[in-house]
């Protein structure tokens, strides 16, 4: 079900670029920073590669904005006609979907990005409202969170299906 978006790169070097502008509100990047890591920068990197990824495959604009420290992009990281969609991504070829808190209001949508050294991974989407009906709940070792497997989501071509674009 996976749908796979090729990276150059010219694309892991723009994310970078675009994360280390956002880190700059934070106070600074360190110098010793790998993508594959799982530091904060890394997380950084690693959402703008899945949000850059999904924007490509919707054909959709990607929010490169730099917002002051401490105020959110409030789960909205791409935006499709009259729809909002948060894109979670990680290195984890096993990877889940994972939020850290019950979603009550946006996005519409969550979707999965898991990022290798040559692509992204599309590994899926649900609903808000699919996700609450669906979402267990775990502790992955730092308090619980909900989360679906990559089975329980579907496939990133089925929001397109209902006539967004």
């Amino acid at each position: 079900m996976s749908i796979s978006i090729p990276l150059t790169e010219s694309d892991f070097l723009y994310a970078r670029s675009v994360a280390e502008e956002r880190w700059s509100m934070k106070g600074g990047w360190p110098l010793d920073f790998a993508i594959d890591s799982q530091s904060e920068q890394g997380v950084v990197v690693t959402g703008i590669l899945g949000e850059m990824a999904y924007a490509r495959f919707w054909d959709v604009p990607l929010d490169t904005r730099v917002l002051e420290r401490g105020i959110g992009d409030g789960g909205v990281d791409l935006q499709l006609t009259g729809l909002t969609v948060d894109v979670k991504a990680t290195t984890r070829t096993t990877g889940r979907l994972i939020l850290n808190q019950r979603p009550l209001s946006s996005p519409h949508y969550f979707s999965l990005a898991i990022i290798t050294n040559t692509d992204v991974l599309l590994a899926g989407i649900i609903s808000s409202a699919e996700f609450l009906c669906k979402a267990q709940q775990r502790d992955f070792g730092y308090g619980e969170r909900f989360f679906l497997t990559q089975e329980q989501l579907r496939s990133p071509s089925s929001i397109l299906t209902k006539g967004v674009r």
